[in-house]
């Protein structure tokens, strides 16, 4: 099955948010994406939903739950915390959205 973003390219703003080149990984057809979100009227810049490169593959919003749970902490302060999110970019941080893949897309991967 095609990659659905193969030809893509992260924007220089985006790539200056890694400390090192990031390797693209190909998550698969039916894997899903989580990011958190501020619901507000109108939209922001950074918080739009479907052109935002800010998605997390299930392994980081697992590790992300398992430590707020193990902590006692709330899923907004260590999602913040862990995704170094300010609050300027995304205020409330209050609904968590979930992408299903339906093709396999490559995302950036900077921890290999």
């Amino acid at each position: 099955m095609e990659t659905y973003n193969a030809s893509s390219t992260l924007t220089f703003e985006a790539l200056s948010c890694f400390t090192k080149a990031p390797i693209r990984i190909v998550l698969r057809a039916g894997e899903n994406l989580y990011r958190f979100v501020t619901i507000v009227s109108p939209p922001f810049k950074g918080n739009e939903i479907f052109s935002s490169p800010w998605w997390i593959p299930s392994e980081t919003y697992q590790q992300i739950t398992k430590t707020a749970h193990r902590t006692n902490k709330p899923i907004v302060d260590v999602a913040r915390s862990r995704l170094a999110v300010e609050t300027d970019w995304n205020p409330h941080m209050d609904w968590l959205t979930i992408l299903e893949l339906k093709k396999p897309v490559y995302m950036p991967n900077a921890l290999e």
